[in-house]
């Protein structure tokens, strides 16, 4: 057992149940001597970063813990990725300079090991709204909307896109598995519960659903200008979101998302599958059988 530190993903108000008597909680700023003091008085071994690049500019704030890391001889670094690879249209460019950094003080020498977490799209969002039985995330909508038969495409990309889906759930048994394994982490980490086009996803979802979805087949120059041509876009209700921002943001959201599978940006490896062949993801079938067996 090593000790692990857990950075960041405190944007939520405070959780109301009690810490467990193995978890200490402790505050920090983000100097390098104070970060430095923190994780070598808590003897910590490996350290996974939950910042948000949105409030993070240039990535200033995991450098730092990237550096305080380094200072008190951690073992191995988590970024926070935990979402899908990267392309040239990627939502997540925040992440760039933290994977170049990593490389920089890796070269020639591995001073320390890490690994980007990628396990793709989150299959729990395709039960939304119904709870998928993870405390602790918040349930989104996608293009995929199961709960009314619908989903958003482009034109001619329905069955050359593919997407990664992983649960919650997987992410964190693999995660939990990956702090105790005793190989070198791969820096690069897919893993995935299933892959699907959106062809595949949209038939499984009619197999399961018990009906035909409409179907918005958007132009692939209208998406690329910004203009979202459909009568229903999911609506990201979420605090860091003001309401009357919404609609524009879920459209841009949605925009970004169909140019980012075309791209192949939420295709993910299975590094951590073939580390692990033993565990059991759930596949997509699986869970939404589960997550939609007697709904209307």
């Amino acid at each position: 057992m090593v000790n692990i530190a857990i950075a960041g993903g405190s944007s939520q108000p405070p959780s109301p149940f009690p810490y467990p008597p193995i978890v200490t909680w402790f505050q920090t700023d983000y100097s390098p001597s104070a970060l430095t003091t923190a994780l070598t008085s808590h003897t910590i071994h490996t350290v996974l970063s939950f910042t948000d690049a949105r409030h993070d500019p240039h990535g200033a704030s995991q450098i730092a813990l990237i550096k305080s890391c380094l200072g008190a001889r951690v073992r191995r670094f988590a970024p926070a990725e935990w979402s899908v690879s990267h392309t040239p249209a990627a939502l997540d460019d925040g992440k760039a300079p933290i994977r170049a950094y990593l490389q920089e003080i890796n070269t020639p020498v591995t001073q320390l090991e890490y690994c980007l977490f990628q396990p793709g799209l989150f299959m729990n969002y395709l039960a939304a709204p119904n709870p998928t039985g993870a405390r602790y995330i918040r349930q989104l909508q996608t293009w995929f909307d199961l709960g009314n038969r619908r989903a958003i495409v482009i034109e001619g990309e329905e069955d050359t896109a593919r997407i990664s889906w992983t649960t919650v759930q997987d992410l964190a048994g693999v995660v939990a598995r990956a702090v105790e394994y005793e190989g070198v982490w791969p820096t690069v980490g897919g893993m995935c519960g299933g892959e699907l086009t959106a062809r595949e996803l949209i038939e499984l979802g009619e197999r399961i659903r018990g009906g035909k979805f409409e179907v918005t087949r958007l132009k692939r120059g209208d998406v690329e200008r910004g203009e979202i041509r459909s009568d229903w876009v999911p609506i990201l209700e979420h605090p860091s979101i003001p309401e009357e921002m919404r609609e524009v943001f879920s459209r841009a959201y949605v925009q970004h998302a169909l140019l980012e599978g075309m791209h192949g940006g939420f295709s993910v490896g299975d590094e951590w599958n073939r580390i692990f062949p033993d565990y059991k993801f759930t596949s997509p079938e699986e869970f939404l059988k589960a997550a939609w067996d007697g709904k209307p």
